[in-house]
């Protein structure tokens, strides 16, 4: 029996799967931790923990939507930091472009948001309508650069955000189409489809191109010689869902991060990451392993007042799969 011992004030989980590069039983324990966000930035333990996620999260449906959290049961090489957040303008009044961003120490992300607006037909001559006037806009891949073109005659979409707005396989397109309300400030939407940028702060799904480049060679010589494990040529940095700007050595707490224009409300909010030690005991049949928790994913939510860590540890248990006792996860944690 795989029983979970939580000494946390966090929410856990354990899954057991196959390592897909060797075959090798692992037991998986994953601890997210939520925060909630003061509007003076500081952070309190949340009264509603989010869960721990089994399996991917999409925003709606999973072919036509974006991806909103990843599985915690993965072994990710890095750390992700991702933001689900909506651009607000400032003081709540309405504007149609907004520069939104966050920091964590030196390193800075930024990011226009505008009001919808379209491509149409002047004289002749191709041109962006102006942007409408906005309270809020979700920064989703649902409103950056991608999509489906329907005038296509063979259905060219945008590998990259197939469900994004802007895409067109050909200039004649463009006319009435809209255009991404989410830019990044060095690559402006063009006229010219294939120059132009998916920007986000979201996670990325697993069978969008920037992950799937990752995810190896499946063909006659992979069914041949290894299936049903993963191909050789398969990079674990496919298990890193963050946009690759937005991917860690390492956070070890105590960095500032500051928001801009994504906390409702407030212009720019402060939050000092805290420092926080998991530790995960394995015992399995009868016999204790410590394993310390490793920090992979730091999702902020602006919007729910939330930021959450996520923590994983595993130990293989290959030949014990049956004698699986208990997980235990104990923490101690500096607010700096």
């Amino acid at each position: 029996m795989r029983n979970i011992v939580n000494k946390t004030d966090f929410a856990a989980g354990q899954h057991l799967t196959q390592d897909g590069q060797t075959g090798e039983s692992l037991w998986i324990a994953a601890l997210k931790a939520s925060f909630s966000i003061s509007k003076n930035g500081e952070l309190t333990i949340a009264e509603e923990q989010a869960e721990v996620v089994s399996e991917p999260v999409y925003r709606d449906d999973e072919k036509e939507s974006s991806l909103l959290y990843e599985s915690d049961f993965v072994i990710k090489p890095k750390i992700d930091l991702l933001l689900n957040a909506q651009a607000q303008a400032s003081e709540n009044e309405k504007t149609t472009k907004q520069l939104v961003g966050v920091r964590l120490n030196r390193w800075s992300k930024f990011l226009y948001v505008y009001g919808s607006r379209q491509w149409i037909k002047v004289m002749g001559i191709l041109t962006q309508t102006e942007p409408r006037p906005f309270k809020s806009v979700p920064i989703v891949y649902e409103n950056a650069f991608g999509g489906i073109d329907e005038l296509s005659k063979n259905g060219a979409f945008d590998i990259r955000n197939p469900v994004g707005k802007g895409f067109a396989d050909s200039k004649s397109h463009l006319t009435d189409l809209s255009l991404p309300q989410v830019e990044n400030p060095d690559y402006p939407t063009r006229k010219t489809p294939k120059k132009n940028h998916v920007a986000g702060f979201g996670p990325i799904s697993s069978h969008w191109q920037q992950r799937h480049r990752y995810a190896g060679t499946y063909d006659k010589d992979w069914q041949e010689s290894r299936f049903p494990l993963l191909p050789l040529d398969f990079d674990p940095q496919f298990y890193q869902s963050a946009p690759e700007d937005q991917v860690f050595d390492a956070i070890v707490g105590g960095e500032t991060m500051q928001l801009i224009h994504l906390y409702p409300g407030v212009p720019e909010i402060n939050i000092v990451i805290p420092q926080i030690e998991i530790g995960c005991t394995f015992c399995i049949d009868h016999e204790k392993s410590v394993q310390p928790g490793r920090l992979q994913t730091l999702i902020v939510e602006p919007e729910e007042s939330r930021l959450s860590m996520v923590w994983t540890a595993s130990v293989n248990c290959t030949g014990k799969e049956d004698s699986l006792e208990f997980v235990k996860f104990e923490n101690e944690i500096n607010y700096i």
